[in-house]
């Protein structure tokens, strides 16, 4: 394999600001050196785009970074473990193309002259002639011509992505990400299973619970053998590196078998609801809700839902606009997201009739505020890899966050009491 061949976004090589004594603290995803034979050591590892040098600028312009190093490279998969990370990655080239064409036609990076690169005006052209008189945004396929594999993860609340990667990436196969974490590797993708992969059973000792419809488990552990197609888990590893019989906090459905090892799909963390009164919404409630709110205005906005505590508590919206919905389109929706929320989950419906609940608030930002967002994490010092977009809040405090941040849309009073 070539180091051009993968664009790997999983890994971000940084050198760690932290320490406890004389051992660096880093997380596992952006370790900065390989840990030796044993350890996954890429054929890009040493690769101007995957270097510290590119991983030190701002989250957009490293990703912008690593797309302009590697264009005119034949990559054919791009890695990552999230997929909001590949949203963004094409969303930076649709926003930068004409920046991008620049770069290549002058043999340059961000405006400036780069070691790693050198003038490519034959594909500076290309990009011209495709990018044509309306300005059409370039996609990723556009850069990357051969680009025929898609690997992150697809389920959980990942899934919710699915629509745009669709839209950014027309024709390109999405393979699973494995399931995994630092307490260990849980699932292994092993085919063409867009969500789900076989228990990895040599990785560790795996115990799993039954659980019920409120997503409580249920009765003893049940062994492997007797996980049952369409049966939701809890799953309880341990693990070589010292953790015993730990719960892991992951709720799992099965959703087939490779020969006699059960395929599993993440359905998310179990306790992850958000509950007032009863109402027990979920981040599905409302993603289905906003999803057929704005259906026919255009792509789905971003957004996320805060829980607001009042006399009633309440939820707020927090969404994107766009050149389809500006601020006061948005706040217009608050009605129609109320009523289908009612409609989706029939619990917040009957607290919304007994006034336990009061009605949905939709704070407008700015686009591009959740990118924003990103970079304020960030710079107070969150590693990358557990920078996640959370379609429900589990409480207000990132309202603050937003209000500081200054991507409020102008004259927008932030959750109200």
């Amino acid at each position: 394999m070539e180091p051009w061949t993968a664009l790997d976004l999983s890994w971000d090589r940084t050198a760690s600001t932290e320490t406890h004594g004389a051992f660096p603290v880093y997380g596992i995803s952006q370790r900065w050196e390989s840990l030796g034979g044993n350890d996954w050591t890429p054929p890009w590892f040493s690769a101007p785009w995957f270097t510290d040098d590119v991983n030190s600028l701002d989250s957009a312009d490293r990703l912008y970074a690593k797309m302009r190093l590697l264009a005119g490279k034949d990559v054919r998969m791009i890695v990552s473990v999230n997929p909001s990370k590949i949203v963004m990655l094409a969303e930076q080239l649709r926003d930068r193309s004409d920046e991008l064409i620049d770069d290549i036609r002058g043999g340059a990076l961000l405006g400036r002259p780069h070691p790693a690169v050198s003038p490519d005006r034959e594909l500076a052209a290309r990009l011209s002639v495709l990018r044509g008189r309306e300005r059409r945004p370039l996609r990723l396929t556009d850069v990357f011509a051969r680009l025929d594999l898609v690997v992150c993860w697809m389920s959980g609340s990942a899934r919710f992505y699915e629509a745009w990667m669709r839209d950014l990436i027309p024709d390109v196969a999405i393979l699973p990400f494995s399931t995994t974490g630092t307490e260990g590797i849980v699932t292994l993708p092993i085919d063409g299973h867009t969500t789900a992969g076989p228990l990895a059973t040599n990785q560790g000792l795996y115990e799993f619970f039954s659980i019920d419809d409120e997503g409580e488990t249920t009765g003893e552990s049940v062994p492997m053998e007797h996980l049952e197609r369409g049966g939701q888990y809890r799953l309880v590893m341990s693990q070589a590196n010292g953790l015993y019989r730990y719960d892991v906090g992951d709720n799992y459905r099965v959703v087939g078998h490779v020969g006699g090892t059960p395929r599993l799909e993440f359905q998310g963390r179990a306790g992850v609801r958000s509950s007032f009164t009863g109402e027990k919404l979920t981040d599905s409630d409302l993603h289905t809700t906003v999803a057929r709110t704005t259906s026919g205005c255009g792509r789905l906005p971003f957004f996320t839902a805060i829980p607001v505590w009042g006399t009633p508590p309440r939820y707020v919206v927090a969404m994107e606009s766009s050149e389809v919905l500006d601020a006061k389109s948005l706040i217009d929706l608050a009605p129609r997201l109320d009523a289908v929320l009612q409609e989706v989950n029939i619990e917040y419906g009957e607290k919304r009739k007994s006034q336990r609940l009061s009605s949905i608030e939709v704070v407008p930002l700015r686009s591009g505020a959740f990118k924003e967002l990103t970079e304020y994490r960030l710079a107070q010092g969150a590693a990358p890899a557990q920078i996640k977009h959370h379609w429900l809040q589990s409480d207000s405090a990132v309202l603050s966050i937003l209000n500081e941040i200054g991507v409020v849309s102008a004259g927008t009073l932030v959750g109200r009491s």
